[in-house]
């Protein structure tokens, strides 16, 4: 009976017999199981013989045995995981969305979820909107502004530095001369977010849908600057 037999490149040598192996999936597991195994074991053992040695200097120490070494050993590596498991919390409660899941371990989360203003914020930034409006008005001779940037410049003057950005990117400006609606100022926002605006005597009022003006897509024109704006 010829029994062929066929070198490989492993370590493995096949002569007709059937090899059982495990996936690779399953052999990571059991490679970082088996890691885990040794570490204990290694632990145990200096834990083991550091205590017993200790006992030469300290006589009131009691023996401490190889499973109660094994014991100590198990008890302060769950110590360990609680004391590291409550540190990643902590992380994640001073700095929500910044990090996920990667395997065994966290990363930064490089993509930060889009922040969703809410109802609250519209209305809130709308009420600091129609005071600079009447601020403009009180101060300017009472006419409304010819240009939302003329608008701009009076909430930075009240010191809303980002409500005069905010009225640059998400607000549309209509003046009495060019629109016959009466609505002055109108929020932009997407579809299903609430928006509201300012008539030309200074009402707020919530738009409807037909009255809403969407979000425009990034890079498009919002507001014409005025040529003699600086």
């Amino acid at each position: 009976m010829i029994t062929n037999i066929n070198f490989c490149d492993s370590w493995m040598l096949l002569g007709g017999m059937p090899a059982v192996r495990l996936s690779g999936e399953a052999s990571t597991r059991m490679q970082g199981i088996s890691f885990f195994v040794m570490g204990i074991v290694i632990a145990t053992l200096a834990v083991w013989w550091s205590w017993n040695w200790l006992r030469r200097d300290f006589a009131v120490l009691p023996k401490l045995s190889l499973l109660g070494a094994a014991g100590l050993t198990v008890l302060w590596g769950m110590l360990f995981i609680i004391v590291l498991t409550m540190i990643s919390g902590a992380r994640e409660l001073m700095t929500p969305k910044a990090w996920r899941p990667d395997g065994l371990t966290y990363a930064l989360n490089e993509e930060p979820e889009e922040v969703v203003r809410d109802e609250l914020d519209y209305e809130n930034e709308i009420k600091l909107v129609a005071a600079t409006l009447k601020h403009y008005q009180r101060t300017r001779g009472g006419e409304p502004p010819e240009n939302i940037f003329y608008l701009s410049e009076a909430a930075e003057e009240l010191g809303f530095v980002s409500l005069g950005q905010s009225l640059e990117m998400n607000y549309w400006y209509d003046p009495p001369s060019e629109n016959g609606s009466p609505l002055l100022l109108r929020q932009l926002a997407p579809t299903k977010q609430p928006a509201w605006g300012i008539t030309d005597d200074g009402e707020i009022i919530r738009l409807d849908q037909a009255e809403k003006t969407e979000m425009p897509k990034p890079g498009s024109v919002r507001n014409t600057r005025p040529a003699d704006y600086p």
